[in-house]
C-alpha cells in the first residue's frame, strides 16, 4: 500500500488537483452561462442584488427558482464526473500499478454518466427507506428524542456503508447500476466489520493528509495572542505561505490518499468475497465491461 503511494502518490495528487481545477472551472462557466441566459427574463439583477424572495413578482420568482434548480442539477452532474475520475484513477493504480493525468480525465468522461445514473437509482431506493426510517425514529423519539436521532444517524450510516463499493464495482467490472448495488450490499452483509474498517481507514487517510493544512494555523497563534515582535510577524508570514500552499493541495492530496486506501481494500478484501474463484493478481482490467453478475 505504501509502496503504491510512493510510486504514484504525487502523480495521483496532481491528477486530482487538475481535475479539481477543471471541475471548479466548469462550475464557474456554467454559472456564468446561466446568468447570461437569465438576462432576457430580468432575474439577473435580482440574483446579483440578493433580493428578498418575498419582494419578487411571481413570474420572476418562478424563473429564479428554475435558475437555481438547473444550476444545482449541473453541479450534481459535474460532481459525479469528478468522482469518476478519482475512483477510476485509484483503481488504475491498485490494479495496474499505473497512473497518469490523462487517465484521470479518461475515467472522468468514460464513467461519469454511469455514476450519475447510479446515484439517481440509489436516491430512488432511498425514498421508501426514508419514510420507513422516519416512522421508526418517530416512535423511538416518543421515548427519547436523543435516542431517536442517534438511531436515525446510525441507520443512514449503515446504508452508506452498504452502498460504498457500488461505484467501484460499476467502474472496475462494468456492471450495471442495479447489479453493483446488489453486490455492494452483499459485501456489507458478509463482512460488515470489514466494510466499517475500510471506511474508517479511508477517512483516517483523508484526515492525515489534511494535517499540514491544520498545522499552518499554529503559526498565527503568537500574533493572535497579541505578539507584535519580529518573531511573531515572521511566524505569521510563514504560516500564511504554508496555509496558501497546503490549502491548494490539501483536497487533492487527501482525496488521493482516501481513494487509494478504499480501492486497495476493495481489491484485497471486498471483491474476493463475491468473486472468490479469481486470483487477486489476475483480476479483470479496470476498464472491462464484464456483465457477469453471478453470486
Amino acid at each position: 500500500m505504501l509502496q503504491l503511494f510512493k510510486r504514484h502518490g504525487l502523480k495521483l495528487t496532481l491528477a486530482n488537483l487538475l481535475g479539481n481545477i477543471f471541475y471548479n472551472a466548469v462550475f464557474m462557466v456554467l454559472g456564468l452561462i446561466l446568468l447570461i441566459l437569465s438576462i432576457p427574463f430580468g432575474i439577473t439583477e435580482h440574483i446579483l442584488a440578493d433580493t428578498d424572495p418575498t419582494e419578487l413578482e411571481f413570474s420572476i420568482a418562478i424563473f429564479l427558482v428554475l435558475f437555481y434548480f438547473i444550476f444545482l442539477v449541473l453541479l450534481f452532474v459535474a460532481t459525479f464526473y469528478y468522482s469518476a475520475g478519482i475512483y477510476g484513477s485509484a483503481l488504475d493504480v491498485v490494479y495496474h500499478d499505473h497512473s497518469s493525468i490523462n487517465g484521470f480525465f479518461k475515467n472522468m468522461f468514460k464513467h461519469g454518466f454511469k455514476l450519475v445514473w447510479l446515484f439517481l437509482l440509489i436516491s430512488l431506493l432511498m425514498i421508501p427507506i426514508f419514510f420507513i426510517l422516519t416512522i421508526i425514529v418517530a416512535i423511538f423519539s416518543l421515548l427519547s428524542f436523543v435516542l431517536g436521532m442517534l438511531l436515525y444517524i446510525f441507520a443512514w450510516f449503515l446504508i452508506m456503508l452498504a452502498f460504498m463499493y457500488s461505484p467501484l464495482l460499476m467502474i472496475h467490472d462494468g456492471l450495471k447500476a442495479w447489479d453493483s448495488i446488489k453486490l455492494s450490499v452483499k459485501i456489507f452483509r458478509l463482512k460488515p466489520g470489514q466494510t466499517f474498517a475500510t471506511f474508517g481507514l479511508s477517512l483516517l487517510a483523508y484526515l492525515i493528509a489534511l494535517v499540514p493544512f491544520f498545522i499552518s494555523f499554529l503559526f498565527f497563534i503568537p500574533a493572535i495572542l497579541g505578539g507584535d515582535g519580529v518573531f511573531s510577524i515572521l511566524l505569521a508570514v510563514i504560516g500564511g505561505l504554508v496555509l496558501l500552499i497546503s490549502s491548494f493541495i490539501a483536497t487533492p492530496l487527501s482525496t488521493a490518499c482516501s481513494s487509494l486506501v478504499l480501492c486497495y481494500r476493495f481489491k484485497n478484501f471486498a471483491r474476493p468475497l463475491i468473486f472468490p474463484d479469481e486470483d487477486p493478481k489476475d483480476f479483470e482490467p479496470s476498464f472491462s465491461f464484464k456483465t457477469d453478475t453471478s453470486y
